[in-house]
Formats: C-alpha cells, structure tokens, sequence
C-alpha cells in the first residue's frame, strides 16, 4: 500500500490535453471532499470552490485571460492555454483578507490533483489565470463576497500520455543536524 502511494505521487503530471469527456458525479465529490480535507492554517479552512463544467463560463473565463495576457504584451505558451479545453476547471477562492489564504488554496489544491492522479484524472495547476480577478467574471463565478479568486486546477480525462518527469535538482536541500 506504502508503495502505491508513492507510485501515484511521483507518477503526476500536469496534464495540458483532455478528451471530452466529464468526470462522473460521484467522483468529483469524492476529489472535492479529498481537497477540503487538507491542511489549512489554524484549521480556519479559508478556502471557497468553485466547480466550472459549463464549457461557455470557461470560454468566457479563457477570453478575458488572453485579453489580460495581450495588455500585459504576454503570448500563450501553448495552444488552448489556460485551461488547455479541460471539462472541469476549478476555481479556488479565499477571503481577502485570510493571511494564510494562498497556503490554504495551495494544500487544497495538491490534495485534489493528487487524489485526481488516483483515479487516472488528469490535472494541471493554473496560476495564470488572470481574467479570473476580472470583476465580471467574478461575479459569473459567484465567488463569495469579501473572497478573491487565487488559482484554478484543470480536471478530465487526458488526451494523451504526458511527458516524463523532468530531472529534479541535487542542490536543493540542506540538512541541519
């Protein structure tokens, strides 16, 4: 079992292609219970999530993105960025003012890309989804009042197999004992 975990870990990778094809229901509750069970600063769980399914909220999301990409004189790096034509794409929020909201997002959302990568769900994280800080947007999302929206996941079935892990640095950790 210890190794079956681990497998799955190290297996994950972001996933930037997905088939058309939603999550089943049960499942996606089962990752959204999974997320809302990870760590958060003080146990306060200051996070809000916010499931998008329907294909024309993520267009209009993956529009106003690209309009804040073009203004900032930024290209897409690949094609159908940010959110790669996933089915899913969720949203995660905390309050404004929560001093460790970002922390509590991130956890979140390892937690839900992990339990993801157990069902052979595809995921990638998206910083860069800039048009979500748009006010309309915002507002087409319902995020809660007093809440700003911090990164999203991309969740499906992949398209294709993803590339090999990338060698990890050597020099990255230092031992005090």
């Amino acid at each position: 079992m210890k190794q079956e975990v681990m497998d799955s870990l190290l297996a994950r990778r972001s996933i930037r292609a997905y088939r058309e094809e939603q999550i089943p229901e049960d499942v996606l509750q089962t990752l959204l219970r999974v997320a809302k069970h990870a760590p958060s600063a003080m146990g306060e769980q200051a996070r809000h999530f916010t499931v998008v399914q329907d294909p024309d909220i993520i267009r209009q999301m993956t529009e106003a993105t690209l309009e804040q990409f073009a203004k900032l004189g930024r290209e897409p790096m690949r094609p159908n960025m940010p959110f790669y034509l996933a089915p899913t794409v969720l949203v995660l929020s905390a309050p404004k003012e929560a001093a460790w909201g970002h922390a509590d997002v991130a956890c979140a959302i390892m937690n839900f890309m992990q339990a993801a990568q157990a069902y052979r769900i595809g995921t990638c994280y998206i910083g860069a989804a800039l048009g979500i800080h748009r006010p309309e947007i915002q507002k087409l999302l319902q995020i809660p009042q007093g809440y700003e929206p911090l990164a999203c996941v991309t969740a499906g079935y992949a398209a294709e197999e993803p590339a090999p892990s990338k060698p990890r640095r050597e020099d990255d950790v230092t031992y005090l004992r």
